[in-house]
């Protein structure tokens, strides 16, 4: 069964999946901003995942949108951002 989060700059699905590897999918669309802001927040959410795929549950396949809100967004607050999603998809 999958789960729907809302944080205050994405949107997280997490699905169970058959592998034994947890697979990230990210999208950021037009209206995020120019291909610039797109780029460096989709490098930052990978980033972050790939710091913390340890800590996931494993067999896990997790979309994230970014939201039309993001300005100037760093790693940390994306980190905390995943990390409360991450928790409550566990739960």
């Amino acid at each position: 069964m999958g789960c729907r989060l809302n944080t205050p700059h994405f949107l997280v699905f997490t699905l169970f999946n058959n592998l034994e590897y947890n697979r990230l999918g990210v999208t950021a669309s037009r209206k995020v901003g120019n291909s610039v802001k797109r780029n460096r927040i989709k490098r930052l959410l990978r980033e972050c995942f790939r710091n913390e795929i340890n800590n996931y549950i494993c067999s896990t396949d997790i979309v994230i949108i970014a939201k039309k809100n993001i300005n100037k967004i760093d790693y940390d607050l994306v980190f905390r951002e995943l990390n409360f999603a991450k928790n409550k998809a566990k739960s």
